[in-house]
């Protein structure tokens, strides 16, 4: 079978893992479908330890390749505070390009309080484009967060929209394109969607673990918002009902989606933070959100269906939507 570009599926994955043994005791959580970080027992405490690259085109990709994974060590409910990185350049560039990947990856860090501490570097014909992946690290807060304690009834909350980071790049790659219908200050804000909001849910998820009863989080990166959803269901003995009507979206998603022929559910969503509560903590969280200048909404639920995930939708019930690679690669032909 040819594999296609983008994200291993999730049930092509699981058969993988299925192999992968880990009988170390040390270890609490492993590797594991749709998990963001392992757990790994040290005698001063619990760390999350996490890594992704950074495999699209993308403008900064040391400012991205940062922000992706200290918000997977956060949605973990540790503190991202370490991590080594490896980058892999193609034949041919230019030694101000690592600089400038360098000191935007190193700054980025250091923004959000963490250090480099080690990695590789290296030119090669393998790539055509800059290629950066990191591991990062953090203690965690209170406890380790386990999907297992989820319960029928619970709820995911969704902080900020949806798609940003999608919809940035979008902006980057069909600036032309986009240009012939909206004006340049439309297609700029959306393109510094990567900063104001910006890409970082640090701060929303260290809060959430230290003030409130979150019993999971999870960002979603490639797949969007709904392959977030399911990754997070998977984990846990519920069915889950997701309210497509309630999700939080910008305009400028909206619209740049349409004109790229994309579906922003499936789009590429770091920025975006999703939070498990029971009911009777939800509405308490939300308000706390709220205080805080965040949007949030209540936009799914576990139920007793195990293995069932539906999508409620102007008034009707159906099958929740699969997406079996990110929207960017099935509009832009990535290699």
């Amino acid at each position: 079978m040819k594999l296609k570009n983008g994200k291993l599926d999730s049930g092509l994955l699981e058969k993988l893992l299925a192999g992968s043994v880990c009988d170390n005791d040390n270890v609490i959580v492993g590797p594991k479908v749709g998990a963001d970080c392992a757990f790994v027992k040290f005698e001063e405490g619990v760390y999350a330890v996490g890594g992704d690259p950074i495999t699209f085109e993308v403008s900064r990709p040391g400012y991205y390749a940062i922000h992706v994974n200290a918000n997977d060590v956060a949605v973990s409910g540790a503190i991202p505070s370490y991590y080594t990185q490896t980058i892999i350049l193609p034949t041919g560039t230019e030694l101000c390009e690592l600089n400038a990947i360098m000191e935007d990856s190193v700054n980025t860090a250091k923004d959000l309080g963490i250090t480099l501490i080690g990695g590789h570097t290296e030119i090669s014909d393998v790539v055509k484009r800059p290629l950066i992946s990191i591991c990062m690290f953090g203690q965690t807060i209170k406890k380790v967060n386990l999907a297992e304690d989820i319960q029928s009834g619970d709820v995911i909350v969704q902080i900020n929209s949806l798609a940003m980071e999608g919809t940035a790049i979008l902006a980057e790659m069909f600036s032309d394109e986009l240009l012939m219908k909206y004006d340049e200050e439309y297609i700029q804000k959306a393109k510094d969607l990567i900063y104001y909001p910006g890409l970082s849910i640090v701060k929303p998820a260290v809060y959430a673990s230290k003030e409130l009863p979150v019993k999971l989080m999870h960002d979603p990166t490639e797949g969007g918002i709904v392959t977030a959803l399911r990754e997070i269901a998977v984990q846990t003995n519920c069915g889950l009902l997701v309210e497509e009507d309630k999700f939080i979206i910008k305009e400028q998603t909206i619209n740049i989606c349409k004109e790229c022929g994309c579906d922003p559910l499936g789009l590429i969503s770091s920025g975006t933070l999703l939070a498990v509560f029971s009911e009777e903590d939800a509405n308490d969280a939300l308000n706390s959100f709220v205080e805080l200048g965040y949007k949030v909404a209540i936009v799914a639920r576990f139920t007793d269906f195990v293995g069932e995930y539906k999508s409620f939708k102007d008034g009707e019930v159906g099958e929740l939507r699969e997406f079996k690679v990110d929207e960017l690669y099935s509009i832009t032909n990535y290699e």
